[in-house]
């Protein structure tokens, strides 16, 4: 305790005033170093939207961060686009946002430092874009999905893949993805079955997000399958391309 009031009163006349007192504050802030900017970057939009939505502005998530439901839904709108990127920061309650929160911040930050910033955001589009996807494919008409769950899982796959060596495949890693395939892939599929009753849990975002950081991974570690990839994306886009003028030779 002595030495903690001795380390506030700079001058060492025996009292701390409040300038001390900032002083010492601002001193133990500068430790403090960013080391995952976008994973901290995304959580911290996290929470200023639930806060916005809680205290100021009711609506908010619900206008602008959450997907809507297909019935409601039109792809003629910008919005319908937007959503299904910002889904990813809005969040049904405080529970929900500590959940995906703590999972962000366990492996989100050794995988920002592994792949890099720049790659882990372009990774989190992706993984946006891909489940929102399948949400208005598999999902109910009347469903809505928000929140950061299919980033977590995905990069809870993508930490795992960290340490890959090229041409071999960790045991470690094969374990994480047989059980979250087939915790949320049966899951999903008894949500589906006719008479199957839903839990309110986006399962197939969970699902996604794990293979969205699996393939991402292992594209990443993979020089050779990055190669046949980046080649079967080019034959893929050069067809579409070309797409419109074959339907008009039919």
């Amino acid at each position: 305790m002595k030495a903690l009031w001795s380390k506030l009163d700079q001058d060492g006349d025996g009292q701390v005033t409040a300038a001390e007192g900032w002083g010492a504050l601002r001193r133990e802030l500068q430790k403090v170093t960013m080391d995952a900017p976008v994973v901290l970057s995304l959580c911290g939009a996290c929470v200023a939207v639930h806060l916005v939505t809680v205290l100021i502005w009711p609506s908010l998530t619900q206008d602008y961060f959450q997907l809507w439901p297909w019935a409601y839904s039109s792809p003629g709108r910008v919005m319908f686009y937007v959503r299904m990127v910002t889904q990813v920061l809005g969040h049904a309650s405080w529970e929900h946002l500590s959940g995906n929160l703590t999972l962000l911040i366990l492996v989100g930050p050794a995988s920002e430092v592994a792949y890099g910033p720049q790659v882990l955001m372009r990774v989190m589009l992706l993984t946006a874009v891909v489940t929102s996807l399948f949400h208005y494919l598999l999902a109910p008409r009347n469903a809505v999905q928000l929140g950061a769950s299919g980033i977590a899982y995905m990069l809870i796959m993508l930490n795992s893949l960290r340490d890959h060596q090229a041409g071999q495949i960790r045991a470690s890693f094969l374990a994480l993805l047989v059980l979250w395939i087939s915790k949320e892939g049966f899951s999903l599929l008894r949500s589906l079955m006719p008479g199957g009753a839903s839990d309110g849990v986006s399962h197939h975002c969970h699902l996604l997000g794990a293979m969205v950081g699996a393939a991402a991974g292992l594209l990443l570690k993979e020089p050779a399958a990055r190669v046949q990839a980046e080649q079967l994306c080019r034959r893929l886009l050069a067809t579409l391309k070309t797409l419109p003028a074959r339907l008009k030779l039919l």
